[in-house]
């Protein structure tokens, strides 16, 4: 049980401060947030792609199809992170 608590605190800490850090700062910490956010959302993307390959192969067409759209979802929250976009 503490292993998971470690885990999340980890995770939050991950997510959380370099999103703080796209949205409330300027200058370095900006560009920081961005890239740790980036990579994070990058490492997403390419799970979520190969899973709906495997998916796709397996003939699971319907998981595949919404794995490949929570792929490209990922990929527009890297393009707005890195175009200031507002959410």
């Amino acid at each position: 049980m503490r292993a998971w608590a470690v885990a999340g605190t980890i995770l939050l800490c991950l997510i959380v401060l370099p999103a703080l850090a796209v949205t409330l700062a300027s200058g370095w910490v900006r560009l920081a947030g961005q890239i740790i956010l980036s990579v994070i959302l990058a490492v997403i993307f390419a799970i979520l792609a190969f899973f709906s390959y495997v998916c796709v192969r397996a003939q699971a067409r319907k998981w595949g199809a919404a794995l490949i759209i929570a792929s490209v979802i990922v990929l527009f929250l890297i393009y707005t992170i890195w175009a200031g976009l507002p959410f």
